[in-house]
């Protein structure tokens, strides 16, 4: 009895918030799927508010991004965070963009003659990344110079511009021009691998009042430093695209350094800082074994954890191959023990020998997977690799409205949402969809309307659904159940202003939580802002600054988006999408009333 009475009086006490341990307090914060609710949450009392500012943000972040890469977050405090990640999102859902283009200042003037310049613009290489405790940095390489932008992860930093003239430590236009570069940091300060034509790699320093310090230098395979020293050719003889290092790419956790040059893929390790020199660990010529009219030239090799790298080929039969990093070297299989990496039949791309290329490569799930790689096709297709899987490709994506076989030179991989690709024959990027289920959507913390997101999509409503007023308990109301479905969020292609620059050359960005995004064309480097039509200012339109000697300001011509419908397409069925998309639309940057219910920015709207 007196046990009885004991747990009623429990029963009986008032039970508050302040009463429940951190990790419950946690473990509810896991079922609020939006921000506004955590931010509620946090008002109710001191002890909730302590429990979401130290914690419940960040979990709030991971759990609704979770294939995003966060390294170097730990310096934003975690509703910070979490602003800038469904801030973010919206601006990719709505299509929300703002452009830069950087651009050579124009020559002094001599007499009644301009300076001397070449005729045709460079072609800039590109690249980006965290270093520090969080701090972005890019580069690219115009022409033989190196230009660099560094920004401090405090929300108040500014850019920091530097630039190294290739001429100014003996480098030629042509010849000397940069065709390769990756941001590392091995502890010691931000640093670039510098590749040119020429068949030069240099490690050098990106910041600080050391900037452009040769640090390391990278020796061809099989040289010497006493050969170096010697003055021994270390020049690899051919055509031009034998000689020049067409891409590199860095490890971290291992240290290792992959370099293309050729049919040739080499392996470096950076773990000694010391040497003046580094001398290769291994080397693979991908032409070893296959038929004489192939030149398997690389373009591109990532690494697929620490014992694996993918290799991207050009003008053969196998172009997308997987090697093993051993100790004794790099292995590769023979053409009989590839996997099957052949187009689909229905696309037709093989040309009349069998060959085609793979033009880009990119790993996907924030930079951890040893197991999924994307690929860009000659065809147009882009295509999901699972090593863990017996099957060749696990899902295909590709423009099933305008430019159905137009390939991509480059890509850039956000998690397992989306990825952006360059176009190779225009200077258009397209944004795809990995159709993936989403955790978290914007529109979800929106009121409940009943009707769909305008503007409307041909297929105004799925078939058998009832229009709904207000959302109950499984059932959406109308705006949020069209809200979440793929033919309102069809994937779309930004047109960049002048067609006159040709094809995008490369892409960049910093991490997946970057603010923007860089588009290399012929001559110019433009750099794609995520932010709401609502939020931008003419000042900070006009408050874009510079490196020397050149200039920043809108991309020529006009700018434009058109909804392509859904890219993604499965092996037993495809065809070209005749509706569920919109034309095209021009963007009109003026000032707009807010208005969250419309699925694309208001810049899109008359």
């Amino acid at each position: 009895m007196d046990s009885l009475s004991t747990s009623l009086a429990h029963a009986s006490m008032r039970t508050s918030l302040n009463d429940l341990p951190e990790e419950l307090t946690l473990d509810i914060i896991t079922h609020l799927p939006h921000a506004s609710h955590i931010a509620n949450l946090s008002q109710t009392s001191r002890y909730a508010h302590s429990i979401v500012e130290r914690a419940g943000w960040k979990k709030f972040s991971r759990q609704s991004f979770p294939s995003l890469a966060l390294d170097g977050t730990s310096a934003f405090p975690g509703r910070i965070l979490a602003d800038r990640l469904t801030y973010l999102d919206m601006c990719w859902e709505k299509r929300a963009f703002v452009y830069h283009s950087y651009k050579e200042s124009a020559p002094p003037r001599t007499g009644r003659r301009w300076k001397g310049k070449q005729t045709v613009g460079f072609y800039p290489v590109l690249d980006g990344g965290l270093v520090g405790q969080g701090d972005e940095l890019v580069a690219w390489g115009a022409g033989e110079d190196l230009l660099t932008r560094y920004t401090p992860c405090s929300l108040s930093s500014q850019h920091q511009w530097s630039r190294l003239e290739g001429k100014s430590i003996g480098q030629s236009a042509g010849f000397g021009d940069i065709t390769a570069l990756s941001v590392l940091d091995r502890g010691s300060g931000p640093e670039a691998l510098v590749g040119r034509a020429n068949g030069q790699m240099r490690l050098i320093t990106v910041a600080g009042e050391g900037f452009g310090q040769l640090v390391q230098q990278l020796l061809p395979h099989e040289q010497t430093v006493e050969s170096h020293h010697a003055r021994v050719s270390w020049m690899k003889i051919g055509s031009p695209a034998q000689v020049a290092i067409s891409a590199t790419q860095w490890h971290p956790e291992n240290n290792l350094i992959a370099s293309c040059q050729g049919s040739s893929l080499t392996l470096y390790d950076l773990s000694d800082h010391d040497s003046e020199y580094i001398q290769s660990v291994a080397q693979y010529d991908m032409a070893t074994g296959g038929p004489d009219d192939e030149l398997s030239l690389l373009k591109s090799a990532k690494f697929l954890g620490k014992n694996s790298i993918a290799c991207a080929l050009g003008n053969t039969r196998n172009p997308l191959r997987f090697g093993t990093i051993t100790p004794s070297g790099l292995v590769f299989p023979t053409t009989s023990e590839s996997p099957d990496t052949r187009p689909w039949d229905v696309f037709g791309s093989l040309d009349a020998e069998g060959k085609t290329a793979v033009r880009a490569i990119e790993t996907v799930g924030n930079g951890a997977s040893e197991s999924l790689l994307l690929s860009a096709w000659d065809d147009g297709t882009f295509r999901l690799t699972d090593r863990r899987t017996p099957s060749s490709y696990v899902m295909m994506y590709r423009d099933r409205c305008w430019q159905t076989y137009d390939s991509a030179s480059s890509l850039l991989v956000y998690g397992t949402q989306r990825f952006v690709a360059g176009g190779k024959s225009a200077a258009n990027v397209r944004i795809y969809d990995f159709r993936n289920p989403k955790p978290y959507h914007y529109a979800d913390a929106l009121p409940c309307i009943d009707q769909c997101p305008p503007p409307i999509s041909p297929y105004d409503h799925s078939p058998g659904y009832t229009p709904r007023a207000r959302c109950s308990g499984s059932h959406k109301c109308t705006y949020h159940f069209q809200s979440r479905r793929d033919v309102y969020r069809p994937d779309v292609t930004l047109y960049m202003g002048d067609a006159s620059v040709g094809n995008v050359y490369s892409l960049a960005k910093t991490s997946d939580i970057a603010s923007s995004f860089f588009v290399g064309t012929q001559g110019a480097v433009t750099e794609v802002g995520l932010k709401l039509a609502e939020d931008v200012t003419a000042k900070g339109l006009m408050s874009k600054d510079a490196p020397d000697g050149w200039k920043v300001g809108k991309p020529s011509g006009t700018i434009a988006m058109s909804e392509d419908g859904m890219g993604a397409c499965v092996r037993s069925e495809w065809r070209m999408e005749t509706q569920g998309f919109l034309g095209l639309k021009k963007q009109n940057r003026r000032a707009r009333k807010r208005d969250y219910t419309r699925r694309l920015d208001s810049a899109y709207y008359d």
